[in-house]
């Protein structure tokens, strides 16, 4: 399920947290237009933590794409909660 190149760049600790949270909320992304919202709602918590550390308004951008994205998940808890810390 892992889309690779996310799994491997971050796997690789080669990146600023700046990076690590832009491309989790990619990941997180991908993962909810694939069809898979529980694991894109976890992916998107851990990027948001990072976008509100690092200030990070292009990864809170994105995050905001994921939160609209999953509104047809809103009932289940990960989504959910996804959502209520994005505000949405």
């Amino acid at each position: 399920m892992e889309s690779g190149i996310f799994a491997d760049i971050l796997a690789g600790n080669s990146l600023s947290r700046r990076d690590t949270g832009l491309f989790g909320a990619r990941r997180a992304a991908a993962l909810a237009l694939s069809g898979h919202p529980d694991d894109a709602a976890t992916v998107g918590l851990d990027a948001l933590q990072i976008a509100r550390a690092t200030s990070s308004e292009r990864t809170t951008a994105i995050l905001s794409d994921v939160a609209r994205t999953l509104t047809p998940w809103r009932s289940h808890p990960g989504p959910r909660e996804f959502r209520e810390a994005m505000g949405a």
